[in-house]
């Protein structure tokens, strides 16, 4: 909404006189001393953003934050402020939480062979390792500038991970040939070539032209290196370079593990299946056959408090009322209004009806779910320190698959001797 609000502030005549001043400081973001390609009262347009050649990308970055710096009052900036960076707070802690456990679980202990760390050492080598990815991350931001659009950035930085990780999860968990080397390889593989495509397509125009280029827009004369000219930028966008470098780490594990794979491992072991199933996960298999169809289609099962079978009900079909909402209005536009054009919503209808669909009942949702996640929150995070105080903690409960273990088979209390992965 606040970015809609800014971009009619920017582009509306009605506010073209306080929007001159906003425009004046995006114009001197990232220029250079060559003269300004857009006039003050062009920048912001439709035209202006498309313009990926001339018009610096840190302009197009920052104009809506500047734009919101102009647009909110004193008290509303600073309250809209703290918001951020409260909502900062709240997602790197996850985040950092979340990755430097992934490193530790993923990559340190199966280099130590598997060995058990004590619970102190463990929390010692999490705290280096959030204390690691935070200083990677201020240092790889502050280092590598933004030249693209946000999601072709996410493409790729998220390839440096996801590359490899995304065939390992799920061919570790559902292929019975997947082997440590594939796993390591692709991993490898992958975020050394989404590395080299950020750091590629970064020192590209450096690179070209220390290899002869000349010019540049349509008077661009590139090298020729094996009879292919060299462009002014890479043939490819980030979104293309994850999207290749995915296929290859996928390609990589699944060819590394065949060749690896002495022994098809017994995937029955290691997700509690078959002989090898704990009795205890599945205490409500026998009331989740009874669930109605709408129930299961829903999510609903009988582990499901009245409470939340309303929540997640209301969730569910105002969702569905929203999807046939809008195919109605799709068919409704497109089909009956172009046979009958007198049928057709005037601008002024679509606008009531966006105003009331895109502001007014999304408003009275976010208000609702304010009270009620401030007071349900309360009593949870009440609840939460309580439990803290009287739970039973296992220390061996670390999130490793330890091997051999001994596991009970449902309905047999005997202890079994696993089959360790190869």
């Amino acid at each position: 909404v606040l970015v809609i609000c800014t971009m009619t502030y920017l582009r509306h005549p009605d506010f073209a006189d306080r929007a001159r001043a906003t425009k004046e400081e995006v114009a001197k973001i990232g220029v250079t001393d060559a003269p300004p390609a857009y006039r003050t009262e062009e920048i912001g347009g439709q035209k202006w953003f498309e313009d990926k050649t001339t018009v610096p990308q840190l302009q197009r970055q920052q104009i809506t934050s500047v734009g919101l710096r102009h647009l909110l009052p004193v008290g509303l900036s600073g309250l809209f402020l703290l918001i951020m960076v409260l909502g900062l707070f709240a997602g790197d802690g996850n985040h950092l939480h979340s990755w430097s456990s992934i490193f530790i679980q993923d990559i340190v202990i199966p280099l130590r062979g598997g060995k058990p760390l004590s619970p102190q050492s463990h929390l010692t080598l999490l705290r280096l390792s959030v204390v690691g990815c935070a200083t990677f991350a201020f240092l790889f931001s502050a280092l590598v500038p933004l030249k693209v659009p946000i999601w072709m950035w996410w493409a790729i930085t998220g390839a440096i991970y996801n590359a490899g990780a995304g065939a390992v999860i799920i061919g570790g968990l559902y292929w019975r040939r997947a082997t440590a080397a594939g796993a390591w390889t692709a991993m490898a593989l992958g975020s050394t070539l989404a590395v080299g495509a950020i750091l590629l397509d970064y020192f590209w125009k450096d690179m070209v032209k220390a290899l002869g280029a000349s010019g540049s827009g349509d008077s661009y004369v590139g090298p020729v290196i094996l009879g292919i000219e060299l462009p002014q930028r890479m043939w490819l966008n980030p979104q293309w370079h994850g999207f290749i470098v995915m296929c290859i780490a996928a390609s990589t594990f699944y060819i590394v593990s065949r060749l690896t794979c002495r022994e098809p491992f017994d995937m029955d072991w290691l997700l509690h299946r078959g002989k090898w199933r704990v009795a205890a996960d599945h205490t409500g298999e026998a009331e989740a056959e009874h669930v109605p169809l709408l129930d299961r289609l829903i999510g609903v099962d009988k582990l499901f408090t009245r409470r939340d079978r309303w929540v997640a009900s209301i969730i569910f079909w105002w969702s569905m009322f929203c999807v046939i909402l809008n195919g109605a209005l799709v068919l409704w536009h497109y089909g009956v209004g172009q046979i009958w054009p007198a049928v057709q919503m005037e601008n002024r209808a679509w606008a009531w009806f966006w105003l009331i669909y895109g502001l007014v009942i999304p408003f009275l949702f976010a208000a609702f779910t304010l009270v009620w996640f401030g007071i349900g929150g309360a009593i949870d995070l009440k609840d939460f320190f309580r439990t803290l105080g009287t739970m039973k903690r296992d220390a061996h409960d670390d999130g490793s698959v330890r091997r051999p273990i001994p596991v009970a088979a449902a309905g047999d209390a005997e202890e079994a001797t696993i089959k360790t992965r190869r």
